[in-house]
């Protein structure tokens, strides 16, 4: 959690994997913590500003060739 117009912080990471379908309980917890987290103007979950990206063209011998030296590289 950041400001969004602030430059990225000094942090390090911690993970903690957990299986979401051990029960219901999870998504209502997950569900209160978003709305928590919501409702502070300066913090934001991970993606929530971010804009989706436009579809581009790529013209059919570019991505021919992009894929080309994909498999090049996995073979490499």
């Amino acid at each position: 959690l950041k400001v969004p117009d602030a430059p990225p912080h000094d942090l390090g990471q911690f993970y903690i994997l957990v299986n979401p379908d051990r029960g219901r309980l999870f998504y209502d917890r997950l569900q209160q913590l978003v709305e928590s987290i919501s409702v502070d103007e300066k913090a934001r979950l991970p993606g929530q500003f971010k804009k989706r990206a436009e579809n581009v063209e790529v013209p059919d011998k570019l991505w021919a060739l992009t894929c080309a030296l994909s498999k090049k590289s996995l073979n490499s």
